[in-house]
């Protein structure tokens, strides 16, 4: 079987050590830049890589960052082979207030959040007792550059500055912190770290002091459910557990230094792209199973 990772033309460690685990689970790997990928439509639409057609390939994994979510919707949903993510598990992600959305509608428990269109309708917030501090601003077609207003001052002055874009702006609950990070592959979470913040914007990051956990069956069924929601069988999903539970974050490309993460991963596409039966082979043995009917009628 050939597995195709698409990942950024200067490989991080964690590209590294996957391509080489890969190597010596599947038979044949191609590590594809996605900046050197082309699409090309004629009669019909070829992905290529250099030379190398990725159709051709039984599997992909993509390690595509969020700015680029619709390159890995485009090209996942234009292959038939197997990516333990679905095409639109990269939309959802790529839209925080939707991922959010998708979360509390599947029942999980998410932060407190906040959309409005004016600064008036923030302060209205305010004064009907709605809000309290910290809380993270942003605006809403912006991934980047989320504020942290620690008091009535600063969500004014912050506001201030948003409205200046003349874009909604976003208001999300604040969780002032230790936070867990859940690494789920399909049906199970391989590894855990509690993240300890040094500095309240470190959980906008995923920085801080970490330690290896174990963690709660609850918790563990809580991040299994958020990357199932987002239509992923490998997420990083970062959740809190200090008073009110919550999943604060659900990350599809996620940087990790766990020993084992990688075998796990790698040997999870491996298996369940042997077991993956494509449409066209169902339907080719139904076929069969006619011809071979008929022919048996017929003698």
């Amino acid at each position: 079987m050939k597995l195709c990772i698409v990942g950024p033309a200067d490989k991080k460690s964690m590209d590294i050590k996957l391509l080489k685990t890969a190597k010596n689970i599947f038979d044949s790997v191609l590590y594809a830049s996605y900046s050197h990928i082309s699409f090309i439509q004629t009669n019909e639409l070829r992905i290529t890589f250099k030379n190398s057609d990725l159709s051709r390939f039984d599997a992909l994994l993509p390690r595509i960052p969020k700015e680029r979510a619709m390159f890995g919707y485009f090209l996942l949903n234009s292959l038939d082979i197997y990516s333990p993510m679905k095409p639109q598990s990269f939309l959802i992600w790529s839209d925080r207030l939707l991922m959010l959305n998708i979360l509390q509608r599947e029942g999980l428990p998410i932060p407190k959040m906040y959309v409005v269109d004016s600064r008036e309708s923030a302060v209205r917030l305010l004064k009907k007792g709605d809000i309290s501090f910290p809380l993270s601003l942003k605006l809403s077609k912006k991934e980047r550059g989320a504020m942290l207003a620690n008091s009535e001052k600063e969500f004014k002055a912050m506001l201030d500055t948003l409205q200046s874009f003349n874009e909604p702006i976003c208001m999300e609950e604040f969780f002032d912190s230790d936070y867990i990070q859940a690494f789920v592959i399909g049906n199970t979470v391989v590894g855990a770290v509690k993240r300890i913040p040094k500095e309240k914007q470190d959980i906008f990051h995923g920085k801080g002091e970490k330690k290896r956990i174990k963690i709660k069956p609850s918790i563990k069924e809580l991040a299994i459910d958020a990357a199932r929601a987002i239509k992923s069988s490998f997420a990083l999903v970062t959740l809190v557990d200090n008073g009110r539970r919550a999943v604060v974050d659900v990350d599809l490309c996620p940087i990790w230094s766990m020993d084992t993460l990688e075998y796990d991963l790698v040997r999870y596409i491996f298996d369940r792209t042997k077991t993956r039966e494509k449409p066209i082979s169902r339907f080719t043995d139904f076929l069969t199973g006619i011809r071979s009917a008929v022919k048996d009628l017929l003698e």
